[in-house]
C-alpha cells in the first residue's frame, strides 16, 4: 500500500521542504516600504526606543500580505506558513532586542502591540477572504 522507497514518496518529501525553505527565505527578504503603514500609527513611537523596529515594521505588512495571498484551500502549508510568520515575528524581536543589548523584559509589550497591528489589518484588509492567519499570542 506505501512505498516509501518510490520516487513519487521522494518527491513530496522534496517538495515539502522546498516549501518551507522558500516561505522563511521570503519572510526574511528586505523592504523598503511598509503597504499598511497607517495602521502602526499608534505604536510608531517605537522606533524613538527600538532602531530596528522599522525592519520589522515593513516587513511583517509585507508578510502578512504574502501569506494571505499564498492561502490554497485544502493545502496543508497554509497553517504551516501562518505558523512561520507568527514564529518569524517572535524570532526577529527577540535577536534584534539581544543584539542591541536592550532590555528583553520588553519582548512581550513589544509583541502585543504588533500583533495588535496585525490583527488590525487582518481585520480590515482581508475581511472578505475565508482564510486570516491571525497572530498567536501563545506560540512561546
Amino acid at each position: 500500500m506505501f512505498d516509501l522507497d518510490s520516487d513519487n514518496g521522494l518527491q513530496k518529501e522534496e517538495s515539502a521542504d522546498s516549501e518551507l525553505k522558500s516561505t522563511i527565505q521570503k519572510l526574511k527578504e528586505g523592504v523598503s516600504n511598509n503597504i499598511y503603514s497607517t495602521y502602526y500609527n499608534g505604536i510608531y513611537y517605537l522606533q524613538n526606543q527600538y532602531a530596528w523596529i522599522t525592519d520589522i515594521f515593513n516587513k511583517l505588512s509585507r508578510n502578512i500580505r504574502l501569506v494571505q495571498e499564498s492561502y490554497v484551500e485544502g493545502d496543508d502549508f497554509n497553517k504551516k506558513r501562518c505558523y512561520d510568520l507568527n514564529f518569524w515575528l517572535y524570532d526577529q524581536v527577540y535577536k534584534n532586542l539581544q543584539s542591541s543589548k536592550q532590555n528583553s523584559e520588553h519582548m512581550g509589550n513589544i509583541i502585543d502591540q504588533v500583533q495588535e497591528v496585525w490583527k488590525n489589518i487582518i481585520d480590515n484588509q482581508f475581511y472578505n477572504e475565508n482564510y486570516k492567519c491571525y497572530p498567536d499570542k501563545e506560540l512561546l
